[in-house]
């Protein structure tokens, strides 16, 4: 039996209105369908505007379907929940708040812990992503990539069943990108375990990330945006320490040509 699905969007339409400051209409997605099963690592690929945001921020609760329905564990989406973290792409940290105080943010939103508990959880999590030295720091004394551990540790700080994770890595240069994502899957995979931790919902441009983090990579047409693709990345896991090796594997490059070549006969627009 299939497990049941943690995320679901079924037959998904989204119409954005009066764009532009006049009654021109925008049709962002048409018949979305998607399931994502507990413990799957699923990534949006996709050109620019063919919606893999806007779904992420149904997800969210931050934008209602026009028609059809998202859920989450069968419930349909009603603002944000606290079964999910969302990361953004730029880091988003408060310039006036240390990094441990950064960290604290989602604890402080969400749960009714002590100062000194928050403390211990955000420490903690800051030396799970290498940044133990510098919780006193401020966001504008740490390099992008440092910047970029804060905000995963402020993600996972309130151990969500879900992260929503739009473009967390695409700002990094190519060598911090590669030893971020090998931290980010160290994180998530257990030993011993063919899954990730949590369900993950992850929109990328690049499709190496996408085949190496994810264990399903689905490409989306443009505007409006559609689901062309849906393939099974077969790669085990942990991949944690491993990525370099995968890049140079036969079925990543087999997948990369295959996912290549329908992003380029259908990544225009229509």
């Amino acid at each position: 039996m299939a497990p049941a699905s943690v995320l679901a969007a079924r037959n998904v339409n989204l119409t954005y209105g009066g764009l532009g400051g006049g009654a021109r209409t925008v049709e962002a997605l048409r018949d979305v369908n998607l399931e994502v099963p507990k413990g799957q690592f699923v990534a949006l690929v996709g050109a620019s505007g063919c919606g893999k945001t806007s779904l992420l921020n149904m997800f969210a609760g931050l934008v209602e379907p026009t028609e059809g329905e998202v859920v989450i564990d069968e419930r349909p989406v009603q603002g944000a929940s606290n079964k999910t973290s969302y990361m953004f792409a730029r880091d988003g940290l408060l310039p006036w708040r240390r990094v441990h105080k950064n960290v604290e943010l989602g604890l402080e939103a969400r749960t009714r812990l002590s100062r000194a508990e928050r403390l211990k959880r955000s420490r903690e999590m800051l030396r799970m992503v290498g940044l133990a030295d510098f919780e006193k720091a401020y966001p504008r004394q740490l390099s992008h990539g440092m910047r970029q551990r804060a905000a995963i540790a402020r993600t996972l700080v309130t151990d969500p069943d879900i992260l929503l994770m739009d473009e967390p890595f695409g700002a990094l240069d190519a060598q911090t990108k590669l030893r971020l994502q090998s931290e980010f899957l160290d994180l998530l995979e257990q030993e011993g375990s063919d899954r990730v931790s949590k369900t993950v919902l992850f929109v990328t441009h690049d499709l190496n990330e996408a085949i190496l983090l994810a264990d399903r990579v689905v490409v989306m047409l443009p505007r409006p945006g559609r689901i062309a693709s849906d393939q099974l990345v077969d790669l085990p896991r942990p991949r944690s320490g491993h990525l370099k090796e995968i890049i140079f594997s036969s079925e990543f490059q087999r997948l990369h040509r295959e996912l290549f070549d329908l992003l380029e006969e259908r990544g225009g627009d229509e």
